[in-house]
């Protein structure tokens, strides 16, 4: 069994996860700190889930997000990237902090910052609906220039490679691969 996160939602859930993960034959966890805080009886053994990429196996951004990379450091821009898999909800709210990442970039267009966005959606047509009203909501605000919200499969790694900064403002990730790719 492998552990991502220590996600009982109570003592009794973490009781019932404790029964189950002591019959387990082998208790993986992916950091330290969720291994300290299943508290088994036995310390489980810690693998980072993380596996670095293949660079040479990466394809190449598509076309139209190149330009805009060349326009953008062109023009002097800082370049922030995000992402996420699907647009989902936690608790009412934007999981992976798209809704914040617009917050952010009209705060700095407003001070004049000079940082453009690209927050990438490999998975939007769950959530189409929801990723079309972020799209009015970054043209509404006046950043449709400064923030492209790309949607569909594309290489994160390589678009790690031209940020300046890279953001991963989520609300539950607990240890994100977003982050390890970035470092």
């Amino acid at each position: 069994v492998t552990i991502h996160g220590n996600a009982a939602p109570n003592r009794v859930g973490a009781m019932v996860d404790r029964f189950f993960l002591r019959r387990a034959h082998t208790v993986i966890a992916v950091d330290g700190a969720t291994g300290k805080a299943m508290r088994l009886q036995r310390p489980p053994l810690i693998h980072h889930g993380f596996i670095p990429p293949s660079l040479e196996q990466e394809p190449a951004l598509p076309a139209q997000v190149q330009r805009w990379l060349e326009e953008k450091r062109g023009g002097g821009w800082k370049i922030f990237v995000a992402n996420a898999w699907r647009l989902d909800l936690c608790r009412g709210a934007d999981l992976y902090g798209l809704d914040l990442c617009i917050e952010l970039a009209r705060r700095l267009a407003a001070c004049k910052a000079g940082a453009a966005f690209i927050f990438a959606v490999s998975a939007p047509d769950r959530h189409n609906q929801r990723f079309n009203l972020y799209r009015e909501r970054i043209r509404a605000s006046g950043l449709q220039d400064l923030f492209l919200l790309q949607q569909g499969p594309l290489s994160f790694i390589r678009l790690i490679q031209e940020a300046h900064v890279v953001l991963r403002p989520t609300r539950a990730d607990g240890d994100s691969l977003t982050v390890r790719e970035a470092l």
